[in-house]
């Protein structure tokens, strides 16, 4: 009787590559079936992949044949049917759950060996940990039902000043072990340090090291083009902080075929495994071929003093690279301006001698399960060449660690009196005693990537990168006509997803063209809602803030909600803030972007230039409507962010408006009539007291600003946001106004991440680019 594998994941990716492996080295009549359970945790902006996208997947990986692109998105990682409606490929089964419904999933299989792909690859680390525990924690609460007998887990290489990340992994490590000797199953550790593959963008994944890199070009290259889509042809991007600092360039493949190795099916001992790393390539030679790939020359520079503001968004978005990169033997000291300009954390590689050893390919690791007494993979990596995960071999530490490294931290020698021998599979032991994984001193390390195979697989990722977003496949919003106080207003509405719907209030007298973008991301994980605000246009009478509340009222009405999550973007703020006041038992939560709490005879000289300007004119335009011919040119914005908080560096071409922007920003000023309505509409609004309004707030609140905000004022939206008892308040290094359109998926990111738990978004969403300052008790951080 065939054997069955179940595959279980965090990683689309690598555990559709180890899918792959185990097919082929199982191809015959008696082979075992692989069900493969991917369990991703889907985000805006890196939807997961479906199951015949992960089935075509690992057919292609099988052969050896290039894989085609994906289309559509799928909500939140869902499957494309219903739990047990699996795709069965041959001995394959894909089956694509939520990370919640893993333990119903689990109840309908048996499997002989159980696989958890866990490599902690998320772009948030402390949400990426907690997808992680949750699926290692279930797989092993289900391998008693299961019937599994071989339990493998596949885990980061962290070291210790990774902090709670590196914690959290080595508990998991341990609850494994220990709930093997418990259950009397055989088990193995496996570690692996972040690969490449240039199917990672279209399966929703973006592993540290490498793909971060390519990304940050991408998404650069992208934000720039948007506003001036030659502007790469003249200007080059400028870096600092890569001297002496090196990438690891293993691949997919290479890893998991290591991994293969060292956990296939069979009786195996017990024990701990690191894939070997290659030897590092220069990160600014990387970072040369990976920008002549995107059309962009990279010029590495001593330091930060002249960067433009595309510089400083490229910079902030590499941080992460910089914490992955290595010190290069026999380079100097980092500069010591490496860190990113904006962020408050480390510096990067200290050029200690662990991180120069991690450098180097790691060889196996024997240790025992408490992260104190894990064995450092530096202390058991040869400088000539490290032993990969082999399951036939003998291990033995290195002799070449260096002095004053941590050689103290290896495990001991096979016959030291702590050592153990390795028991056959399935023999219990005690997890404080160190379990070996062989190796070889003979074996090899995997050969760098070489300059050749980087071109070719960057090349490849950059054209998965511009192929379009798979969010915007079937996710455009309806529209419908109601009629509300006896005048049609239009209605869009969409998306998938439980709970109550989004409601996006738009600025007052604007387009939905603004927020066409964010809505695209957020539909597949909201129900969302939006109309075209009332009150500008010829035909409309005036429509004050009672009637925009009263607008509000109809639309939750017309979509069947009780409660809503509401959004207000710009003006829209402050009318989110009333309809909560007058139906609270409506709103969950509210989101305001870019806020405007502008309000007569308060907070003074808050005020943006843009803002005075306006209520310059707007006050006179109430007073003088005849006069509003000779002020249109006044008030028409002609870039999006203007010079932003006091203070800030310029703009650049960050400030320079999208030109898909360019007709919806003259939307209230294309003509005296309409101005005249504009400036009343906003009159009206500056006598809402916002103030005194958002203590009895009692609902979460997130306020997501702009750096470079020259419309609406960032410190006025970051003083109203401490006047709320539950706010959040996150500014975007580097961004606009319409950051909702620039920046859609971050921000829609951020919304998700808000909306599932309020509390926690500052630790799920965390990036160099973005700045948190107030707490859930509207106080300053």
């Amino acid at each position: 009787m065939p054997q069955r594998v179940l595959i279980a994941g965090t990683s689309p990716l690598l555990a559709g590559r180890l899918a792959a492996r185990c097919l082929a080295a199982t191809d015959s009549a008696a082979g075992a079936d692989v069900v493969l359970l991917s369990a991703p945790g889907s985000r805006p902006g890196a939807p997961a992949p479906d199951r015949h996208e992960l089935a075509t997947f690992v057919a292609r990986c099988r052969t050896g044949a290039p894989t085609p692109s994906g289309h559509g998105p799928r909500p939140a990682g869902a499957s494309a049917g219903p739990p047990h409606d699996a795709l069965d490929e041959g001995r394959l089964t894909v089956v694509c759950v939520e990370p919640d419904a893993v333990a119903r999933e689990l109840k309908a299989w048996t499997a002989d060996q159980v696989w958890c792909v866990t490599p902690g690859w998320d772009p948030s680390p402390a949400r990426g940990a907690r997808a992680d525990s949750a699926l290692a924690g279930t797989l092993l609460a289900a391998l008693p039902g299961l019937g599994a007998r071989r339990y493998v887990h596949v885990g980061p290489e962290t070291t210790p000043d990774e902090g709670r990340a590196h914690r959290s992994y080595r508990d998991l490590e341990r609850l494994a072990v220990e709930t093997c000797l418990d259950a009397g199953v055989s088990w193995r550790v496996l570690r692996t340090a972040p690969a490449m593959d240039d199917r990672a963008p279209v399966l929703g994944e973006c592993p540290p090291g490498a793909h971060r890199l390519l990304w940050a070009l991408h998404s650069v290259r992208t934000e720039v083009e948007d506003r001036v889509p030659d502007w790469f042809e003249r200007h080059p991007l400028r870096v600092a902080g890569v001297a002496g600092l090196g990438l690891a360039l293993l691949t997919a493949e290479q890893a998991a075929g290591e991994l293969w190795r060292a956990g296939a099916p069979g009786e195996l001992p017990d024990g701990f495994a690191t894939v070997p790393r290659p030897a590092p390539v220069p990160l600014a030679d990387v970072l040369a071929r990976a920008g002549a790939v995107h059309g962009i020359d990279v010029r590495p520079v001593p330091d930060r003093e002249d960067f433009g503001a595309a510089d400083r968004l490229l910079d902030l978005r590499l941080a992460d690279v910089r914490r992955q990169a290595v010190r290069l033997r026999d380079a100097a000291p980092a500069h010591t301006d490496s860190r990113p300009a904006g962020s408050a954390g480390p510096a990067g590689p200290t050029g200690s001698a662990s991180d120069a050893e991690r450098s180097a390919t790691t060889g196996i690791d024997a240790a025992g399960t408490d992260a104190a007494e894990v064995a450092s993979p530096a202390a058991l990596s040869a400088s000539a060449g490290a032993a990969p995960c082999s399951p036939q071999r003998s291990a033995t530490p290195s002799a070449a660690a260096p002095q004053g490294g941590p050689a103290a931290d290896a495990a001991p020698p096979p016959h030291s009196p702590t050592s153990t021998n390795t028991p056959a599979a399935g023999t219990p032991r005690s997890p404080a005693g160190p379990a070996a994984v062989p190796a070889h001193a003979a074996d090899a390390a995997p050969a760098p990537l070489s300059a050749a195979g980087q071109w070719e697989l960057f090349g490849a990722v950059r054209a998965h990168q511009a192929l379009p977003e798979r969010t915007q496949g079937g996710t455009a919003l309806r529209h419908r006509v109601l009629e509300v106080a006896g005048r049609p207003l239009m209605l869009f509405e969409g998306g998938a997803g439980e709970g109550p719907p989004l409601l996006v209030l738009n600025a007052l007298g604007q387009g939905p063209g603004f927020l066409t973008r964010l809505c695209t991301h957020l539909a597949p994980y909201h129900r969302v809602v939006t109309w075209q605000v009332r009150g500008t246009e010829r035909e409309d009478p005036a429509w004050g803030i009672r009637h925009q509340l009263d607008d509000m009222t109809a639309v939750l009405e017309a979509v069947g909600a009780e409660r809503a999550h509401v959004l207000g973007w710009c003006t829209g703020a402050k009318i989110a803030t009333a309809f909560q006041q007058h139906s609270p038992q409506s709103v969950a939560s509210l989101v305001f972007l870019n806020a405007t709490f502008r309000q007569n005879g308060r907070w003074d000289g808050m005020d943006t230039k843009y803002e005075s300007d306006l209520a310059a004119v707007c006050r006179a335009l109430d007073r003088r409507p005849d006069k509003a011919a000779r002020m249109l040119d006044l008030l028409a914005p002609g870039a999006a962010g203007g010079k932003g908080s006091p203070g800030a560096q310029d703009a650049g071409v960050l400030g320079v408006l999208s030109g898909a922007l360019a007709d919806e920003v003259r939307r209230p000023f294309r003509d005296a009539e309409v101005l005249v309505r504009y400036a009343r509409q906003l009159v009206d609004l500056w006598r809402l007291d916002s103030a005194a309004q958002a203590p009895r707030v009692a609902v979460p609140a997130l306020f997501v600003c702009s750096e470079f905000d020259g419309i609406s004022s960032p410190a006025r939206a970051r003083e109203a946001a401490r006047c709320f008892p539950h706010a959040r308040y996150a500014e975007l290094a580097v961004a606009g106004h319409y950051a909702p359109h620039d920046r859609p998926a971050l921000v829609a990111e951020l919304i998700t991440e808000f909306v599932r738990a309020p509390e926690e978004v500052a630790d799920l969403v965390r990036y160099a680019e973005i700045t948190w300052h107030i707490d859930m008790e509207g106080t300053a951080r």
